[in-house]
């Protein structure tokens, strides 16, 4: 008797693995619940570095580090708006990620924009222009009231941008990602 191997291939896409300075939106759309959203950028204030896309979602799935940075607000946000199990000692995050993954009860999206390349000269300045840019994002979606994960505390509650480059250029990525949503209702 012989048992049917399952296959797997996943495969990467190189640009995925260019650091840089990017804006990025996930989406999680709850079967139930409705649609929440986390904006985030890859430039770092305490090096001078700039991670790449798939590194730095790979650090939103990170379900062992709860208590601090900004790694973690994706998993506490589902936790603290009840879109996925409660973890307990029975039964860990990671495991109530998964299980909310596999039975389609919610479904995440990552939508990244690339603002300029990595440039370790320029750092400062480059990651400057991409917090203002992530800044006049979440004030979008915050004037249009929809359910965000940010910890506004984190990037100064009530806070406006006057960097005019800045605010077109999130409004154009907030228009994307309202026709992509649009597009998939």
């Amino acid at each position: 008797m012989s048992v049917k191997l399952e296959n797997m291939v996943i495969n990467f896409n190189s640009e995925w693995f260019q650091s840089g300075y990017y804006v990025y939106v996930l989406t999680i759309v709850h079967i139930a619940k409705g649609t929440y959203y986390y904006v985030g950028q890859t430039g770092d204030r305490n090096h001078t570095s700039a991670r790449s896309p798939f590194y730095r979602l790979m650090g939103h799935f990170n379900t062992y580090n709860l208590r601090s940075g900004t790694d973690a607000q994706l998993v506490s946000g589902l936790i603290k708006n009840d879109l996925i199990e409660k973890p307990s000692e029975n039964k860990k995050a990671r495991k109530c990620v998964e299980e909310a993954i596999v039975n389609k009860t919610i479904i995440i999206t990552a939508n990244y924009f690339s603002i300029s390349d990595f440039n370790s000269i320029e750092h400062s300045s480059k990651r400057k222009t991409v917090e203002e840019i992530e800044l006049s994002l979440i004030n979008n979606f915050r004037l249009a009231k929809l359910n965000l994960f940010n910890d506004l505390n984190k990037i100064g509650d009530n806070k406006t941008s006057t960097n005019l480059e800045a605010i077109r250029k999130a409004k154009n990525i907030f228009e994307s990602i309202n026709s992509i949503m649009n597009f998939k209702k």
